[in-house]
C-alpha cells in the first residue's frame, strides 16, 4: 500500500500506468454518506469528460454482471477509504490484494471486495486489480463531499482524463 498526496509525480505515474494498460474504472461508493461519494463523483467527472467508467453503488457486487460482460484483464476500483495517518484528500494504492484490510474501505460492502475479485477472476475477469483509494474526511450521512475529497476527486478526473489523452497519442 502506498499513501500519495495530491499532486504528487510517483502517483502522476502509478495512474498513467493502469490508465495506459486499459484498466477498467470502477468507482463504488454511497451516494448518502458524506465522502463516501468520492468513487461516484470521479466516475461522474469521467463520464462527462467522454470517458468510460463504471459505477458500482453501495458496492462492487452490485456490478458484477457489467464488469463480466466488459471482459476487462485489468480493473481499477476507485473507492473511498479510511487508512491510519493518511490525510484527508490524499491517495491510497493498494496494488496487492493481501494487503486489502475491509477496515480500509468507507463503502459498506455486502460481500468482502476479496470474494468479488476471486469470481470476477474465476470468469477471466479483473485478474489484475488495483485500488485507487481517497482518504475521507466526513463519513456522516449528507449529500456534500468534504472539499478535501473535491479536490481529490477533480484532481484524479483531471489526471486520468490526460493520461487516457496520452495514451491515445501513443497508440496513433
Amino acid at each position: 500500500m502506498k499513501v500519495f498526496p495530491q499532486y504528487s509525480r510517483a502517483l502522476e505515474e502509478e495512474v498513467c500506468n493502469y490508465v495506459k494498460a486499459s484498466y477498467l474504472i470502477t468507482c463504488v461508493g454511497s451516494p448518502l454518506r458524506q465522502d463516501d461519494r468520492a468513487g461516484l463523483e470521479l466516475c461522474g467527472e469521467l463520464m462527462e469528460r467522454g470517458l468510460h467508467a463504471v459505477v458500482c453503488e453501495y458496492g462492487l457486487e452490485n456490478c458484477i454482471g457489467e464488469l463480466i460482460n466488459s471482459n476487462a484483464r485489468g480493473v481499477a476500483i476507485v473507492d473511498a477509504v479510511i487508512v491510519p495517518d493518511a490525510r484527508p484528500g490524499d491517495i491510497v494504492l493498494i496494488n496487492d490484494l493481501n494487503e486489502l484490510n475491509s477496515e480500509f474501505l468507507a463503502t459498506t460492502h455486502n460481500v468482502p471486495l476479496t470474494a468479488i475479485i476471486k469470481i470476477l477472476r474465476s470468469q477471466g475477469v479483473a485478474l489484475e486489480t488495483v485500488v485507487l483509494g481517497i482518504q475521507v474526511k466526513e463519513m456522516g450521512l449528507g449529500l456534500e463531499t468534504s472539499p478535501e475529497v473535491r479536490r481529490a476527486v477533480s484532481y484524479m478526473a483531471q489526471l486520468i482524463e490526460g493520461c487516457a489523452k496520452e495514451s491515445l497519442k501513443t497508440r496513433l
